[in-house]
């Protein structure tokens, strides 16, 4: 009786664990391998619901990531410690720039010149928020496959953030599109920083956002990022970028 014991409770462990894993596809099928891809070279926070309801287009699209895109190594980032040092807010406007890096474009400290220099800034960092900047992964991206592969997001692409307060599930929802014509649904922002953009955008806050790393037309694969900012802020970061 004791083997017949043994593989009862073997066979119970194996059901609990694949109807788990049912119920994570069918009650959160924005969670996916390309979401959780890190695209800063480290495993990413779990994903938020995207606030739209369109169905999914998983695998209609070739994954075909660029080929000079790379993720940065979390050594060539500045510590926590240099960025209390170093970063500021002078005059309104933060004193980092962007720079082009392995195909894609970096937060990095200004240099005398008024160009983004190499001290690099981690974009999971905490204090960027501090400097009035966002950056982001958008969720929900394997969920609009064919729109994403339509768009120019090869960085520093335009999107739009648009607000979508109604939804009962997620007050603070922020869908992603395409700045192009029909503003085209790429996903949404993760609840985190939804909390925070969502206050700003209700009050008239005037945010721009661009891509930092992204596929260009006709591709699917490249990790998707996105840093929003105030219109003035940002359009001043863009003229550092050479």
């Amino acid at each position: 009786m004791g083997w017949l014991a043994v593989a009862v409770a073997v066979a119970v462990v194996i059901m609990v664990v694949v109807l788990s894993r049912r119920r994570d596809v069918v009650e959160e099928p924005w969670r996916d391998d390309t979401d959780l891809r890190g695209v800063f070279g480290r495993r990413s926070r779990a994903a938020a619901p995207p606030s739209s309801t369109a169905g999914s287009a998983r695998g209609s699209v070739p994954f075909s990531p660029d080929p000079d895109y790379a993720s940065i190594p979390r050594s060539e980032y500045l510590s926590p410690a240099a960025e209390a040092r170093r970063l500021r807010v002078v005059d309104g406007m933060p004193n980092v720039g962007l720079r082009r890096e392995r195909g894609q474009l970096v937060l990095a400290l200004l240099d005398e010149g008024g160009a983004a220099g190499r001290a690099l800034i981690d974009p999971e960092s905490a204090a960027l928020q501090g400097l009035g900047l966002h950056v982001f992964r958008p969720r929900g991206l394997s969920l609009h496959e064919p729109a994403i592969e339509a768009a120019a997001l090869h960085p520093p692409a335009p999107v739009v953030l648009r607000r979508e307060p109604a939804d009962p599930d997620f007050p603070d929802a922020i869908d992603v599109c395409s700045a192009e014509p029909g503003e085209a649904l790429l996903g949404s922002v993760d609840r985190a920083h939804a909390a925070v953009l969502a206050p700003l955008m209700d009050a008239g806050e005037e945010l721009s956002a661009i891509t930092l790393s992204g596929p260009r037309a006709g591709r699917f694969g490249t990790p998707v990022a996105v840093l929003a900012a105030r219109s003035s802020v940002l359009d001043a970061l863009l003229l550092t970028l050479r």
